[in-house]
């Protein structure tokens, strides 16, 4: 069994230092991952007129996850970094899943990237993708190499994209739930596939 603690996103604030001497403390004192959420957008109580409450809103601070974990990365040793979670259908899939491994590797293997398709029908519509598509984009994450067993169950029919058969040998990878595979950083897929596995552009 593991122990971690979460990362207290809005209520650290914006002091760098501050967050190194969590990171490093949460460290010194044994536990073994940091886990931390996250919002692009935050929350409005105006969009939601049925009465619920938010611990947050759009006024409060979320440092961004894979950002804020290559910076404590470099500040640590052996905590390993979670994200619980990353919510996927509101960012390019690709993408992601190449920052996810670029930070598993400067990391020396300690990233776990859990992803979720997001319950914030403002947010979503935010930051310009369709709330009610979300589950289908989430399940579009590709997968890096037809090698990559785990990903089998988790792309439904969508093909693999090409992937450099050089990504099986790399060492420390990404231990994502989609895909343990560092492919994205060496190979990029072929024109006909980008076509076939095209993913909505950025807001």
């Amino acid at each position: 069994m593991k122990l971690g603690v979460v990362f207290p996103q809005t209520e650290i604030g914006s002091n760098p230092l501050a967050i190194r001497d969590y990171a490093q403390a949460a460290e010194g004192l044994g536990y073994d991952y940091l886990l931390t959420y996250e919002h692009i957008l935050g929350a409005d109580p105006a969009d939601y007129p049925d009465g619920r409450r938010f611990t947050y809103t759009f006024r409060d601070q979320f440092h961004e996850p894979l950002v804020l974990f290559g910076y404590l990365a470099a500040l640590t040793q052996r905590l390993e970094f979670a994200t619980g979670l990353l919510v996927l259908p509101q960012r390019n899939t690709i993408l992601v899943a190449k920052q996810a491994a670029q930070v598993d590797i400067l990391s020396g293997g300690r990233l776990r990237l859990g992803v979720a398709v997001g319950w914030n029908e403002a947010e979503m519509r935010g930051v310009g993708y369709d709330f009610a598509t979300r589950g289908r984009r989430k399940a579009s994450w590709p997968c890096a190499s037809s090698s990559c067993t785990p990903c089998s169950s988790k792309v439904g029919n969508t093909p693999p994209l090409r992937a450099d058969r050089r990504c099986t040998r790399t060492t420390s990878p990404s231990r994502c739930c989609a895909c343990r595979c560092n492919c994205f950083l060496y190979t990029s897929p072929s024109p006909r596939d980008r076509t076939r596995h095209r993913m909505p552009s950025s807001a």
